[in-house]
């Protein structure tokens, strides 16, 4: 019995999850911290553009590389 006949989860797909639950860890880090001093109680209007265009492209970002790992990992398990 080969390895595409075996049903179940793989050493590796634990691998694949916790790196992928690190990398989110770390977006939710970068995309909360504070930047540098500069928030304030009450932010204005152009302030919360600015830090939801910053979260929007870390969002994109994580989803891009995610689509991109599973798309790899479907073809080299060819599944």
């Amino acid at each position: 019995m080969d390895d595409k006949e075996k049903k179940g989860i793989r050493n590796s797909d634990f691998f694949v999850l916790g790196v992928v639950a690190l990398f989110i860890l770390f977006m939710c880090y970068i995309a909360f911290s504070p930047k540098g001093g500069t928030s304030t109680p009450t932010p204005n209007l152009y302030e919360l553009t600015r830090q939801t265009a910053a979260n929007t492209s870390h969002i994109f970002w994580l989803l891009v590389f995610g689509i991109a790992a599973w798309g790899i990992r479907s073809y080299k398990t060819g599944s």
